[in-house]
């Protein structure tokens, strides 16, 4: 009778190994399929809202970075005041602000208005030159301080100025 009972469990065996995929399997097969496709189908749509998202929030930085320069409490106006307070003059043009050592109490040079690299100069966010203009022709201050924004054309309405 053992003899037997192993040959059963043999064509058991040989049985369930010739039948097609049971229902669950397929089911199983299935769901793994669809969470792939799922993945990827998310992963498009994040790439395509994210990405959307990050540049447009450059761009918002940019322009955050570019007024926090040109506003009349900005690094580069506040520069301006103190150099004309200490200087007697406005400089007539940005780079003075680099290359003009502050005095120290002791009547020595300590560091300029403004610590910019001086190759480079006085760039924007979008690699482009403030500008700069004494006496002002827009602006309250006695001077127009501005950046031309991303199109990097002056005048346009893109520009973030201190007006």
């Amino acid at each position: 009778m053992r003899h037997m009972h192993n040959i059963d469990n043999d064509i058991r065996e040989i049985d369930y190994a010739a039948l097609p995929p049971s229902h669950s399997t397929w089911r199983a097969s299935f769901t793994v399929v669809a969470v792939v496709l799922g993945f990827i189908g998310t992963a498009c749509f994040c790439h395509a809202t994210f990405s959307h998202f990050f540049i447009l929030n450059a761009c918002v930085s940019k322009t955050s970075l570019a007024r926090t320069a040109v506003c009349p409490t900005g690094t580069i106006a506040t520069a301006l005041m103190r150099f004309r307070r200490e200087q007697g003059r406005y400089p007539t043009q940005l780079i003075e602000l680099a290359t003009t050592p502050i005095r120290g109490s002791e009547g020595t040079d300590v560091m300029p208005y403004l610590d910019v690299e001086i190759r480079t100069g006085f760039q924007d966010p979008w690699g482009s030159e403030y500008r700069f203009r004494y006496p002002s022709q827009r602006s309250k201050q006695a001077f127009d301080l501005w950046s031309c924004g991303p199109d990097g054309i002056s005048g346009t309405g893109d520009d973030i100025t201190n007006w």
